[in-house]
């Protein structure tokens, strides 16, 4: 009987088990699931320009985004109090460029950028929220590979690993020049 009532309300069941898991999550029940994608292989990224596209939305005001590299090269997108950062390591030095305002609550399309001269660019939905300027290209290729979502191994930034992020990360994509 239960199934054959199932059967003609397939929409009701839908919401009812949204409904369901959302309680189960916000009281503990089972795991929050976060709907990460799975990570792309890890970019060669040393001595080249880097263009970082992804969609999030963010359900915390804190966590990696994603990153690559750690304490001696790398880069890495986080959240800090709501506002988006953009770290560029070095030969150890860091360089950081902060958006001014925190990312809106809803999923959002950011792009990074670090130029051949180190120019650095941060767009929020296509909006230039930040600029800044780093030595130049990452110069080795980072030991700590691509993670999405939580820094898996070492900081890249002024966090501390793996500074998981609560929210998704969709539509990864490094590409390089």
């Amino acid at each position: 009987m239960d199934d054959y009532l199932a059967s003609r309300e397939p929409g009701r069941v839908a919401t009812l088990a949204r409904a369901w898991d959302a309680w189960a999550e916000r009281c503990h029940v089972v795991e929050k699931k976060q709907a990460t994608e799975t990570a792309p292989s890890t970019p060669q990224i040393a001595n080249r320009a880097l263009l970082i596209q992804c969609d999030v939305l963010a359900e915390g005001r804190t966590g990696v985004i994603l990153a690559q590299g750690g304490q001696q090269n790398g880069y890495a997108l986080h959240l800090n109090d709501g506002k988006l950062i953009f770290s560029v390591r070095i030969a150890q030095k860091l360089t950081a460029i902060t958006a001014s305002e925190p990312l809106p609550p809803s999923r959002c399309r950011l792009e990074a950028q670090l130029a051949r001269d180190g120019a650095m660019t941060l767009l929020v939905n296509d909006k230039l929220v930040a600029t800044g300027k780093a030595s130049g290209l990452i110069p080795t290729q980072p030991q700590d590979g691509l993670s999405i979502g939580r820094d898996e191994k070492t900081a890249v930034g002024e966090y501390a690993a793996p500074n998981p992020l609560a929210g998704s990360v969709l539509n990864v994509k490094v590409s390089t020049r």
